[in-house]
C-alpha cells in the first residue's frame, strides 16, 4: 500500500475526531472525563483538516469498494463459465 493510502487510513488524533462522543462509548467516559474532551465540531467546518481527511477516507473507501465489487463480479462470471463447461461431466 502506498504512503498516500496509509496516510488516508491513519488517524493520528482520535480525540479531535470525537471517538468519545459516539453513543457506543459515551457512557464509558462519564461526565468528568467527557468534560476534558470537548468537541471541536470539526464535522461542521469543511475547512477543518479532520473534515478534509475524512472526506479523503470516504472517497477512497467508495473507490476501493467499487473495485472490489468489480473483481467479485468478474470472479462470478468466470466461475459461471467454468461451471457451464464442467456441469455436463458431473451428472
Amino acid at each position: 500500500m502506498s504512503h498516500y493510502f496509509r496516510q488516508i487510513f491513519s488517524y493520528g488524533d482520535y480525540t479531535s475526531f470525537g471517538i468519545h462522543e459516539l453513543p457506543l462509548y459515551k457512557d464509558e467516559y462519564g461526565d468528568k472525563l467527557s468534560s476534558l474532551l470537548k468537541s471541536s465540531e470539526w464535522q461542521k467546518d469543511p475547512d477543518n483538516a479532520l473534515f478534509k481527511h475524512l472526506k479523503d477516507h470516504m472517497n477512497m473507501t467508495v473507490i476501493l469498494c467499487t473495485r472490489e465489487q468489480q473483481l467479485l463480479d468478474d470472479i462470478k462470471i468466470s466461475s459461471e463459465k467454468l461451471f457451464s463447461k464442467l456441469s455436463h461431466y458431473c451428472q
